[in-house]
C-alpha cells in the first residue's frame, strides 16, 4: 500500500488490485501488476473517476477522456475512438462500460461467460435510453436510466439480471464482486439483493 500521507477521495477495489484518486487527483494504484493492471501510465494527468477491475484498469480524466489499461484479452482496454467525453466507467472482468457525456451507456469487451458460453454483457439493450449509473460485472451489467429504473443483462443462472418486478425506482446499484448476485438501493432507501446467496 502506498506510504504516501496525501488523502484519497475516491477508490475502486478489483480482483486482487486497488486504486485510489488522492485529493490533488492523481492516481494511485497498487496490488497484483501481473497484467499492467497498477501501473498507471505517466501522461494520465489528473483523473476524477476509477475503476478497477479483475485485470484491467480504467480513469476518466478530469477533461472527461477516459483511458484503460492492463489485460486486453477480449478488447476490454481498447477505448473506442468515438466515445467522446464520459462521466463515469465500470470495468468488469473482462468487459467495460461508460457513459457518456450525452447520458448513453456504451460497453465493449467479451460477451461471454468464464466458461465461454454467449452472455451478452457488453451488449446495450437497444431501447435503454439515458442512464445515470452503470455496474459492471464478470458476466453481467445493470444501470440505472435517468428516470430510476433499473435494467440488467448479460449471465442469470443465479438471477443475478432479474430485477425484482416490485423493485420501484433506484437511485444505487452495485454487482458483486463475483458477479453472481446484485443490490440496489430504492430511492425510499431501501436495500434489495438478488443472486447466488
Amino acid at each position: 500500500m502506498p506510504t504516501s500521507t496525501t488523502s484519497a477521495m475516491l477508490f475502486s477495489a478489483g480482483g486482487s488490485h486497488t486504486c485510489a484518486i488522492t485529493t490533488d487527483g492523481s492516481l494511485r494504484c497498487w496490488g497484483r501488476n501481473n497484467e499492467g493492471q497498477t501501473t498507471v501510465p505517466s501522461d494520465l494527468g489528473r483523473v476524477s473517476q476509477v475503476s478497477a477491475g479483475a485485470y484491467h484498469t480504467c480513469a476518466v480524466t478530469t477533461a472527461g477522456t477516459l483511458r484503460c489499461w492492463g489485460w486486453n484479452g477480449a478488447g476490454q482496454t481498447n477505448v473506442p475512438t468515438d466515445l467522446g467525453r464520459v462521466t463515469q466507467v465500470r470495468v468488469g472482468d473482462r468487459h467495460t462500460c461508460a457513459i457518456t457525456a450525452a447520458g448513453a451507456l456504451r460497453c465493449w469487451g467479451s460477451n461471454r461467460d468464464s466458461n465461454g458460453r454467449e452472455s451478452g454483457q457488453a451488449t446495450v439493450p437497444s431501447n435503454l435510453g439515458t442512464v445515470s449509473q452503470v455496474s459492471a460485472g464478470g458476466d453481467h451489467t445493470c444501470a440505472i436510466t435517468t428516470a430510476g429504473s433499473l435494467r440488467c443483462w448479460g449471465a442469470n443462472g443465479q438471477g443475478q439480471t432479474s430485477v425484482p418486478s416490485n423493485l420501484g425506482t433506484v437511485s444505487q446499484v452495485s454487482i458483486g464482486a463475483e458477479g453472481a448476485h446484485t443490490c440496489a438501493i430504492t430511492t425510499a432507501g431501501a436495500l434489495r439483493c438478488w443472486g447466488a446467496n
